[in-house]
């Protein structure tokens, strides 16, 4: 009997566990000397303000250093048994071996290859697999039942972001989400039809709406799509499929980056201080908005960039430089600014036009 897990499964579960090793030990690095340096403030006197400041700072010291020993202690866990990861633990609910599941995931690898050509997915005729830094999740995609466009808000600085992403929800009430680039969602949506077309399309208020009958009610409607004969126009399915999960969540507002982009060039002019002060705040906000979109949207290069302009022209910790140096930056600042209006029109309107 083969137990082993030298095959993608386990070569995920592996590099997941290393990554939970480093941070663990990075968190330990950083909280102890937190600790050691701040606990001598603990014997000042009571209740004075530097003693709360030590308290404060040795509590985080401590948090963090906890949090690192824990990561640390999973760590050592899985790498004593792969069987207690909680992927492996998951795919035990076949009921066969969990060797055996990671051994047909990699033989329909190894036969047909990663259908999507995305990083953090593996896509098979029956397998998904969705890995990130912490862990892997494994989907068997005769358990798919709905698939539908949502949004999350997340806080990237000081700038709230709502990044699109398409959830796939199965038969054990798990979601799975994906937040990576339009192209990316739009094929993986596009796959998913085609592999397992009884599976329900929609948006998040449809979702909810269906939810509310039950999941085992889900269950029997996809049952019963999988038993008919035909799902009606497979070209008109696969269309409304793309639209209510992607096309819909890719509208791009692109004339914000124009005007900042072209203020900045006017910015090499002689103008008054309060222009300037005002073309601070204007593009600290516009590129910070266009990073996020940049990085959403795959475009590394140029995110990277404006979060460069973003730093440069943060009006909370100004940069104090001289004018000239000023009037190449403001040139340059308003040149990306401009290359990332027109790349997210492109990406964005442009793409959901041609969605078929």
């Amino acid at each position: 009997m083969v137990t082993s897990f030298d095959n993608t499964v386990g070569r995920h579960i592996r590099r997941c566990n290393r990554n939970q090793l480093l941070v663990g030990a990075l968190s330990v690095c950083v909280g102890i000397p937190f600790v050691a340096l701040f606990s001598s403030g603990l014997f000042l006197s009571q209740y004075s303000k530097q003693w709360w400041e030590s308290v404060k700072l040795v509590l985080a010291g401590v948090t963090i250093g906890g949090f690192g020993f824990y990561q640390i202690w999973i760590s050592w866990k899985t790498a004593e048994n792969i069987l207690a990861a909680p992927a492996i633990a998951w795919i035990s609910h076949f009921g066969v071996p969990p060797w055996d599941v990671a051994a047909e995931i990699q033989r329909e690898i190894d036969l047909h290859g990663n259908l999507l050509k995305a990083k953090e997915i593996t896509l098979t005729p029956s397998w998904l697999l969705k890995t990130d830094f912490w862990e892997i999740e494994v989907l068997n995609l005769n358990e798919l039942l709905w698939i539908f466009a949502s949004a999350k808000w997340h806080l990237y600085g000081c700038f709230p972001w709502r990044k699109k992403q398409v959830v796939l929800f199965d038969r054990h009430g798990r979601y799975l989400e994906f937040e990576d680039g339009y192209e990316i969602r739009k094929q993986l949506v596009l796959k998913l039809q085609e592999l397992a077309p009884w599976v329900q399309c929609g948006t998040k208020r449809e979702f909810k709406k269906h939810f509310a009958k039950g999941i085992d009610v889900l269950i029997r409607e996809a049952q019963g799509r999988r038993k008919a004969t035909s799902f009606g126009n497979p070209t008109d399915q696969v269309a409304r499929a793309v639209n209510v999960t992607v096309g819909a969540w890719n509208k791009s507002v692109w004339w914000p980056s124009v005007l900042a982009g072209l203020m900045c060039l006017v910015a090499v002019l002689p103008l008054p201080y309060g222009y300037f002060q005002f073309l601070r705040w204007l593009v600290a906000i516009i590129s910070g908005v266009g990073m996020m979109r940049a990085f959403t949207l795959g475009i590394y290069a140029l995110g990277w960039c404006l979060l460069a302009i973003c730093i440069l022209f943060n009006p909370i910790l100004p940069f104090h430089l001289e004018k000239g140096t000023w009037k190449v930056i403001d040139f340059v600042s308003g040149g990306a600014l401009l290359s990332y209006s027109l790349i997210a029109n492109r990406y964005g309107n442009h793409d959901q036009r041609k969605a078929p």
